[in-house]
């Protein structure tokens, strides 16, 4: 197949619609304001259209809900969940879509993965499907067999996008995936982890870059710019250096700006042990790095299992000055086990390499537990709470790194229960949030995490570096003080940038 040759065929020899139509939905931005960026979930659609399913996708953000003779067209219905802010869109978009066609949506995504089946069940009830793996979304839709994800072009959902709508996102940043998955197990993130990265295939990445480039060439725009969607760039150096070189072979039709995250060791191990990236990089138009150093303190690296150092975060800063390279420097704080002086420690790192190395600064609030991370795990699951425990008794690591979780597994699951009992306070686990009673039980702690998560932001702010904004969180209470802070919570976060 030729560079930039859209993929019109169907694997397994399938013509489109042979098993049924699908309308997927993005959900709208949940802090009340409209955004626009490119549905990851025309992934999905995609592996349906190859799978025999005449799929087209629905964003909230910028689209109509359709009515209801056009939904009562469609068999089949899908609601992707990103984060756990989304859910009780989710839930309100799922119940619509039960009351007015009967059919219950599958409801998938990677904070869905992580609910518990009564979990699930608590928060959607009969108005929705849970879908947390190929198994469950081939059931939904009717389908025999599912195509991989990696093998399938973006293009073959992109294509069914109204003219005026793929112009309006191929003017703003959009996201474009080159793998899927991590190898390291962060003990705190939900995102897919702990396994061999999957590559998507150079023939998928091909046509997605040839189809996003001759579109911006049809609408006149000059430059693309893209988020490589990937857990780790860095990790298969080899898979990189194609990816790279498919985006410089474009680069003649448009310019592109593309960046995305790594770890710090990663980086570095790429980079010294393929000297030929740098050059690549450039001609390809990648420009920034984003690192997860998280922290500056040893001890608490290693408990949320963190796989560089101290000296791996500085070297990669200074290729990143070396290679003229924007790097990024994403800061968790409020961790319980964070020390207050550690969270100084960190706000002035970040503001140091602002300074010393152009860096711009992603400050994030911590959440010891969401779905699908270690710490929900043990809160909502008690086989698994029991495995942990059994190898705490037999492992001092794992006591390090769990004894919070299954000491105190009764009061954390107090508040994972209020979440599932008021969905809107989900919203309060979004990693830009500031910390609350939920997330962060000792309330000095909080005041101080909360603190030097502002500071942070506020001073990158003053010096013009950075990326993102804090978010306000509900309350849960039911007094007039309560639903006047809630009213202008949501006014606030509908007036913050979105995180960038």
């Amino acid at each position: 197949m030729g560079l930039f040759q859209i993929y019109e065929d169907r694997p397994m020899g399938i013509d489109p619609g042979r098993y049924g139509s699908a309308l997927l939905f993005n959900l709208p931005y949940p802090f009340g304001k409209e955004r626009t960026y490119l549905p990851g979930v025309h992934l999905v659609a995609s592996q349906l259209i190859h799978s025999g399913v005449r799929a087209e996708v629905c964003d909230l953000d910028l689209q109509e809900m359709p009515n209801k003779n056009i939904l009562a067209s469609y068999d089949n219905f899908g609601i992707s969940v990103i984060g756990p802010s989304s859910i009780p869109c989710a839930i309100s978009l799922a119940k619509e879509l039960y009351e007015c066609t009967g059919k219950s949506p599958a409801v998938g995504g990677r904070t869905v993965e992580g609910l518990e089946p009564y979990q699930f069940e608590k928060l959607f009830g009969p108005a929705a499907r849970q879908v947390s793996s190929d198994e469950g979304t081939k059931k939904c839709f009717n389908i025999p067999k599912l195509a991989p994800r990696s093998r399938v072009p973006l293009a073959s959902s992109l294509k069914n996008i109204d003219d005026s709508l793929m112009k309006t996102y191929l003017e703003h940043e959009f996201s474009m995936p080159t793998d899927f998955g991590c190898a390291y197990s962060c003990r705190y993130c939900p995102a897919e982890n702990g396994a061999r990265q999957e590559p998507r295939t150079y023939d998928a990445i091909n046509q997605d870059v040839g189809y996003l480039a001759s579109r911006a060439k049809e609408f006149g725009i000059k430059q693309l710019d893209i988020y490589l969607g990937s857990l780790d760039l860095f990790q298969d150096p080899a898979h990189l250096r194609g990816v790279l070189s498919i985006a410089a072979s474009a680069s003649k039709d448009v310019k592109f700006r593309l960046h995305g995250l790594s770890c710090a060791s990663s980086f570095v191990d790429a980079l010294e042990g393929n000297p030929d990236l740098k050059d690549l990089l450039h001609a390809a138009g990648f420009c920034m790095v984003s690192f997860g150093i998280d922290s500056t303190t040893r001890e608490f690296m290693k408990s949320q299992r963190k796989m560089h150092n101290a000296s791996y975060s500085d070297r990669a800063l200074d290729i990143c000055r070396e290679i003229a390279v924007t790097p990024g420097i994403l800061m968790l704080t409020g961790f319980h086990e964070e020390q207050y002086c550690g969270m100084a420690k960190d706000v002035f790192y970040t503001l140091k390499k602002i300074a010393t190395h152009g860096a711009v600064a992603r400050a994030y609030q911590a959440k010891d537990f969401v779905p699908r991370n270690t710490g929900w795990k043990i809160i909502s699951d008690e086989d698994y709470r029991n495995e942990i425990a059994l190898e705490a008794r037999q492992k001092e690591s794992v006591q390090k790194e769990a004894g919070y979780f299954l000491e105190n597994w009764s009061e954390l699951r107090e508040r994972v229960d209020r979440m599932l009992e008021n969905p809107e306070l989900f919203r309060n686990i979004d990693f830009q949030m500031l910390g609350t009673d939920i997330t962060n039980p000792n309330r000095m702690k909080r005041y101080a995490s909360n603190a030097s998560y502002l500071a942070l932001i506020a001073a990158a702010e003053l010096l013009g570096k950075n990326m993102n904004y804090p978010l306000f969180p509900q309350s849960s209470g039911d007094g007039l003080i309560a639903k006047s802070w809630n009213k202008a919570a949501k006014y606030l976060n509908s007036k913050m940038a979105f995180d960038r």
